[in-house]
């Protein structure tokens, strides 16, 4: 069965909200980060999961999306592949708009804590639900790979 998992900073939050809604917390990290320079501590989290549903497919959006094949652990992870692996497909009308996503999002991601702010007409195929289509998909993709 597919489950999805979450990450909780175990120094500022203890998952309750995912306990109550039956995530089931299976550890701890290690406290070693993915990008860090070897031997740096960062702070241990609390790894929650949770199954999916049998029919989560159309639950989350992607009834109309063709899956990717899964990565490999660790692959697509570094910025720049990530961005374009999570939001290079997204359904925006126009592949300029896709590729100025994908830039925004290795921009904003590399400094999460900056506000920025996505300017387009209200007719525009830039919508939520685009924007986040293929995010959804590669998140199904993870979720494939994951071994749990």
């Amino acid at each position: 069965m597919a489950k999805v998992e979450t990450f909780i900073d175990s120094s500022r939050h203890q998952g309750t909200c995912f306990a109550a809604a039956n995530w089931t917390r299976i550890g701890r990290t290690a406290g070693r980060g993915r990008f860090t320079p070897p031997g740096t501590k960062v702070p241990r989290k609390h790894i929650f999961v949770r199954p999916l549903c049998r029919h989560w497919r159309p639950q989350l959006g992607l009834s109309g999306l063709r899956p990717r094949p899964p990565l490999q652990p660790a692959q697509g992870l570094a910025l720049h592949e990530w961005a374009e692996h999570e939001f290079g497909a997204a359904p925006l009308g126009d592949v300029r708009l896709t590729r100025r996503l994908v830039r925004s999002v290795r921009v904003q991601s590399s400094k999460p804590m900056v506000s920025r702010f996505i300017d387009h007409p209200p007719d525009s195929p830039l919508t939520v639900e685009n924007l986040l289509a293929t995010h959804r998909r590669a998140g199904c993709c993870w979720c494939r790979t994951a071994r749990i």
